[in-house]
């Protein structure tokens, strides 16, 4: 099964992990070519964290988010994607 919304592919462009989480979120874009940006929001829908101009791996400190459920919007010029992780103490 393959979630595409506007030409991303979630399962086969976008992975992250671990999920859960502790104290670090990799995200891994395959189009290492592609400049992204991320949104992460906490169970309420309000963003929290934000960082544009990756590329390829991404490594994302969420030690200091607390513990529950939340949602990363990935972003390109190909499309947005979201996924949910959990965060763990």
């Amino acid at each position: 099964f393959s979630n595409s919304i506007n030409g991303i592919k979630t399962k086969d462009e976008v992975i992250i992990w671990p999920n859960p989480a502790s104290s670090e979120l990799q995200i891994k874009y395959h189009s290492s070519k592609e400049n992204y940006s991320y949104e992460i929001f906490n169970e309420k829908g309000i963003p929290i964290v934000s960082e544009a101009g990756l590329s390829g791996t991404s490594l994302i400190d969420v030690s200091q988010l607390q513990q529950g459920l939340y949602l990363i919007k990935l972003s390109s010029s190909q499309g947005i994607t979201s996924k949910v992780f959990v965060k763990t103490t």
